[in-house]
C-alpha cells in the first residue's frame, strides 16, 4: 500500500490505526484506537512530502498549540502530539462520529432538500460562540468552511482545522501581505486581496455558510479560483429572499450584514452575531448593529425588496384606432397578390412544386416562430421541508477526492506595472518597492474540474523590465 493507505494497521506510539477518514492539503486523517485509554481518536498525520518543509511543520505544530489554549464545547479537543518513525508530525484529536457539515449539506442537495432555518440558525449560533472564544484569545481561523465544521450525533457542531489560523503578533506570523490563503468560496474580500484579517473575516465566512445552509448553494461560484475571488471582492450575492422566500425578515438582514464587502459594516464581534441569532430564535426583534457612519448605506441590501409592481403604461389612443385600417390594408394586399398569381399561367408540375416548396417554407417559418415565442415553463417549486429537529442524522461518508493534476496555464489580458528602473533578475523582490498586487478582472487560468473545495495558496507579482 502507498500514500494515505500505507499507515493502516500500523501502530504509532499508543495509537493503532484502523482506517483512513479524509485527506487535506497538509495531512491525512485516520481513525485510530488509543490502546491505553480504550477510546477512538482522530489521528491527523502530516503528509510525507511536507514533513521536511519547515513552514508546514511549524504551522502544523502551531495548530496543536492554538487549540490547546481553547476550551469550548464547540471546538475539537487535541489530546497529544508526536512524530512518527518516518519523521511525520501527528496530532491525536477528539473523534467526532457524525461527519462534517459539508457531508450533511451534500446529502441534502442530493435529495433536493434544504436545511430547516431553525437548525441552520442553531448551528451558526454555536459556531459563532466558539469563534468568539477564539477571537478573544487573539486567534482568527482564516479557513472556516463546512468541511471544517464537524457534527456530533446530537447535532452539536465542532470547529476544527485551525492549521492556518492567524495570530496577530509579529513573532508568530506565518503569512504576509500579498499572499492569499484559504478557500475561495468562503474567503472575505479583504482576505482575497491579501490584506490583514481579523475576527470580522471569520464572520464573513460564517455568513457564507449560513447563506449556503439556507439557500442550498454558495453565494459565489465559478470554474476558477480567480473568478470566485473577483466575485467576493466586487459583486453582490444573489438576494437570499429570491432563493428562500419563507424566512423571517431578521434572517435576511443577518445574512446581509455578515456579507458586507466592507468589514466595518459587518457585525463587530462573533458574540454580537450570536446574540442577534438568539433573539431571532426566540421570536423577538433583534438589536441589529447601527450604521457605522452617518448616511451609510449597505453594499448588500439589508431588507427584502417589495414585490415588483409594474405601473400600467398609457398607450396613445390613435394606435388602437389604426389597427383596423392596417389589418384591412394587409388583407387587400394579399388578395391583390393572389389574383395576380392566379392570372399567371403555370405548368402543372411547376405549380405543384411551387406549392410544395411554399408549404415547407411556411411550416419551417411557423415552427421557428413557435420556438422563439415559447414561454419557458417555470420549474415546479420544491415543497417545504418537514418540521426539523435539532438532532442531525449521520451523513454518509464521502470518499476522499482523487489527486488531480495542476490546472493548465492560459495566457490572458492582465494589468501590469512598469518599473522606473530595471530590476536585477536574481529571483528576489527587494528592488520591487511600492508595487501593489493587482487582481486582474480577467481570468488568467481555468480548470474545468475545480470544484472550489481545495485550499488556495497563491501570490501575484506582475511587471516587466524597462
Amino acid at each position: 500500500m502507498t500514500g494515505s493507505q500505507a499507515l493502516i494497521g500500523q501502530k504509532i506510539d499508543r495509537y493503532q490505526i484502523e482506517r483512513h477518514i479524509a485527506s487535506g492539503g497538509m495531512a491525512d486523517v485516520y481513525l485510530a484506537q488509543d490502546v491505553d485509554l480504550k477510546r477512538g481518536v482522530a489521528l491527523k498525520v502530516m503528509r510525507a512530502d511536507l514533513a521536511y518543509q519547515a513552514d508546514f511543520v511549524t504551522r502544523f505544530q502551531r495548530e496543536a498549540e492554538i487549540v490547546a489554549r481553547l476550551d469550548h464545547p464547540n471546538i475539537v479537543q487535541i489530546y497529544t502530539t508526536g512524530v512518527t518513525s518516518s519523521g511525520q508530525s501527528y496530532l491525536a484529536m477528539q473523534y467526532v462520529e457524525g461527519g462534517s457539515l459539508q457531508g450533511y449539506l451534500d446529502a441534502l442537495v442530493a435529495r433536493g432538500e434544504t436545511l430547516a432555518p431553525e437548525v441552520a440558525l442553531h448551528i451558526v449560533r454555536q459556531v459563532a460562540d466558539a469563534l468568539s472564544v477564539a477571537h478573544r484569545a487573539g486567534i482568527v481561523h482564516r479557513d472556516l468552511k463546512p468541511s471544517n465544521i464537524l457534527l456530533h450525533r446530537d447535532g452539536r457542531p465542532l470547529v476544527t482545522d485551525l492549521g492556518i489560523a492567524a495570530i496577530p503578533t509579529a513573532a508568530t506570523r506565518l503569512t504576509h501581505t500579498g499572499t492569499v490563503m484559504g478557500t475561495p468560496h468562503y474567503m472575505s474580500p479583504e482576505q482575497a486581496r491579501g490584506e490583514k484579517v481579523d475576527g470580522r473575516s471569520d464572520i464573513y465566512a460564517l455568513g457564507v455558510i449560513l447563506y449556503e445552509m439556507l439557500a442550498g448553494r454558495v453565494p459565489f461560484s465559478g470554474d476558477s479560483p480567480l473568478l470566485v475571488l473577483h466575485q467576493q471582492i466586487y459583486e453582490p450575492p444573489t438576494p437570499l429572499h429570491t432563493l428562500r422566500p419563507d424566512l423571517p425578515e431578521p434572517a435576511y438582514q443577518t445574512v446581509a450584514i455578515c456579507l458586507q464587502k466592507d468589514r466595518a459594516h459587518r457585525f463587530e464581534t462573533a458574540g454580537q452575531l450570536a446574540q442577534v441569532i438568539d433573539q431571532i430564535l426566540t421570536g423577538s426583534q433583534p438589536a441589529l448593529p447601527a450604521a457605522a457612519q452617518p448616511g451609510w448605506r449597505p453594499t448588500t441590501p439589508l431588507t427584502t425588496p417589495a414585490a415588483d409592481r409594474r405601473p400600467m403604461v398609457k398607450r396613445p389612443w390613435w394606435i388602437l384606432a389604426l389597427l383596423p385600417v392596417i389589418i384591412l390594408a394587409l388583407v387587400g394586399a394579399y388578395l391583390a397578390w393572389d389574383a395576380r398569381r392566379a392570372a399567371t399561367p403555370t405548368r402543372p408540375t411547376e405549380h405543384a412544386a411551387a406549392i410544395e416548396a411554399l408549404a415547407v417554407e411556411d411550416v419551417t417559418e411557423a415552427a421557428g416562430m413557435v420556438a422563439s415565442s415559447a414561454t419557458p415553463i417555470p420549474p415546479t417549486p420544491t415543497p417545504p421541508p418537514p418540521t426539523p429537529t435539532l438532532t442531525l442524522p449521520p451523513p454518509t461518508e464521502t470518499p476522499a477526492p482523487a489527486a488531480t493534476t495542476p490546472p493548465p496555464i492560459i495566457t490572458a489580458d492582465v494589468t501590469a506595472v512598469q518599473l522606473a528602473q530595471p530590476p536585477v533578475i536574481d529571483g528576489l523582490l527587494d528592488d520591487w518597492p511600492n508595487v501593489a498586487p493587482v487582481l486582474s478582472a480577467y481570468r488568467v487560468y481555468a480548470d474545468p474540474s475545480w470544484d472550489g473545495r481545495d485550499d488556495l495558496t497563491a501570490m501575484w507579482r506582475l511587471g516587466w523590465d524597462a
